[in-house]
């Protein structure tokens, strides 16, 4: 996923990953990758954040389930500053 959005973005100016033991007392790695640009045409500015939890890390154990996920959050960082302030 990193690798995809990078092709149009470049590299991303975070990437991290962490390592973490999970519920069954195995390390597990998580990563991290963020980005921020501007669009040519507006000049507004965005926000691309890629989150990966890896499968064995039972983060939804109150669902009693077990299971990896990639989170993707794509953030118009303009207007959620415009909305802080009050900008509208």
């Amino acid at each position: 996923m990193v690798s995809q959005i990078s092709v149009k973005y470049g590299p991303p100016q975070s990437d991290k990953i962490d390592a973490n033991q999970g519920n069954d007392g195995k390390i597990y790695r998580f990563g991290k990758a963020t980005w921020e640009f501007r669009d040519t045409d507006s000049s507004e500015k965005y926000g691309i954040t890629v989150d990966l939890l890896p499968t064995g890390f039972n983060y939804f154990s109150k669902y009693g389930k077990s299971f990896g996920y990639v989170t993707i959050e794509y953030a118009a960082v303009s207007l959620e500053e415009r909305l802080r302030l009050k900008e509208y």
